[in-house]
């Protein structure tokens, strides 16, 4: 899922680039435009850009705080591995030690 993410952010990051350079692009043609059909279809196309600018930009915001939470989950899931481990280890020393005492006592060892 992170792997996912993690493609399509930048892909996301892409597309909003693409829209405001459209509505860039379009509000330069606006300047020359007289009132009228024309005008008023660039307005649309330029309102419409904004909407998906801010689309994109709540989304990528979403992806980015679900990144965090996901990168958060998977710290947290390591290191109670890692004490995991660590237990297991101290538990099968602890074990290996008390059932080697009674041979290490008959063999004159500590």
């Amino acid at each position: 899922m992170t792997a996912t993410i993690q493609a399509v952010i930048p892909v996301l990051r892409d597309v909003r680039d693409t829209e405001a350079a459209l509505a860039g692009g379009l509000r330069e043609h606006l300047v020359d435009t007289p009132p009228g059909e024309r005008r008023e279809s660039l307005e649309q196309h330029i309102d419409d850009a904004h909407d998906h600018i801010h689309a994109l930009d709540q989304r990528l915001a979403e992806l980015h705080a679900h990144q965090s939470v996901l990168a958060t989950l998977d710290s947290l899931a390591g290191r109670a591995v890692d004490t995991s481990r660590r237990s297991l280890q101290t538990t099968i020393r602890v074990a290996w030690a008390m059932a080697s005492a009674p041979a290490n006592a008959l063999l004159g060892h500590r």
